[in-house]
């Protein structure tokens, strides 16, 4: 009885905060063959199915547990005709990132496309920075960094000096081929002293250029030290950056910004940690809240130098 009323009910309660955990147990107790039969109609409600992916943390929780579960192609055939939509909003953008680790062939590809075709927008945008991230970690290097140079290319201090591309040019310091990465870096340091000095001086730049510090070979570590010690010199906390620049050409690891965030992160939470996503997958804070404005100070969980 219980459950009939659940399935007549099906669509609303999918949208509510608690009704959906319903739904979500209930298919987790259903036999295969019912499962599939209600999969599939949620699967004829495209509105459902996008409300889902963006409408709140317990809807796509509902979602994620599909992904992992079932034959998930409209999910994924969605995502890829409403990519934008889906990967602006929050919750939507952390569907994105799980519907990368899911997705099946073609729909995969096209996934990564239609990321690419937007990279400069996404990376720029509040929630969508997290899905181009995921692309770099997951994503093919050599296809990616063949896509995206052109893109970024003359536009490295300008991304970098963004407070949600300035992640995105990081994590390209990490992943493309090891060309791209030494493209980047002539890209940032080939300039006039005062223009590193301007990067120095802003809040995003100035971690990008830590990084270029923690990630760099040594032949490239050399050309940074050439072209970026004399703007330490006139720069505020600049004998710090420069006893990082000093402790890497001794072959010392520093930290990455990447790294910095989550220690300091393990570091002040207390009590039952949340649950992570999987596979990797990023939950971005809401950009809206007063603590993530950007007025100026060091992202939030960091601390300037």
């Amino acid at each position: 009885m219980i459950k009939g009323e659940v399935l007549r009910a099906v669509g609303d309660l999918l949208l509510d905060a608690h009704g959906c955990y319903i739904v979500k147990t209930l298919m987790e107790r259903m036999p295969p063959a019912e499962l599939q039969a209600l999969v599939n109609t949620i699967a004829e409600d495209e509105s459902l199915v996008f409300s889902m992916c963006t409408h709140s943390l317990h809807t796509r929780r509902a979602v994620q547990y599909l992904l992992d579960t079932v034959d998930s192609t409209f999910i994924s055939r969605l995502i890829v005709a409403r990519i934008e939509e889906v990967s602006t909003t929050q919750q939507g953008c952390i569907v994105a990132q799980r519907a990368m680790d899911c997705a099946k062939e073609p729909f995969k590809t096209q996934l990564f496309d239609a990321v690419l075709d937007r990279f400069i927008e996404f990376a720029t945008d509040p929630f969508a920075n997290y899905v181009v991230q995921h692309m770099l970690e997951v994503g093919d290097s050599n296809r990616i960094t063949d896509t995206i140079q052109p893109l970024i290319r003359g536009r490295i201090r300008e991304l970098s000096c963004n407070k949600f591309a300035s992640n995105v040019i990081e994590k390209c310091l990490f992943h493309l081929t090891p060309k791209a990465q030494h493209d980047i870096l002539v890209e940032m340091y080939d300039v006039p002293e005062e223009v590193i000095h301007a990067m120095l001086q802003d809040s995003f730049g100035n971690y990008i250029i830590q990084s270029s510090i923690a990630l760099a070979s040594a032949k490239d570590l050399h050309f940074i030290d050439g072209r970026l010690r004399a703007a330490l010199q006139t720069t505020p906390y600049g004998s710090k950056i420069e006893a990082r620049l000093d402790r890497r050409l001794k072959g010392k690891q520093v930290p990455t910004r990447s790294a910095q965030i989550g220690a300091s992160s393990k570091s002040t939470r207390s009590g039952p940690q949340p649950r992570s996503p999987p596979n990797g997958t990023v939950s971005p804070p809401n950009p809206r809240s007063p603590k993530s404005a950007n007025n100026g100070a060091a992202p939030e969980g960091e601390e300037a130098w």
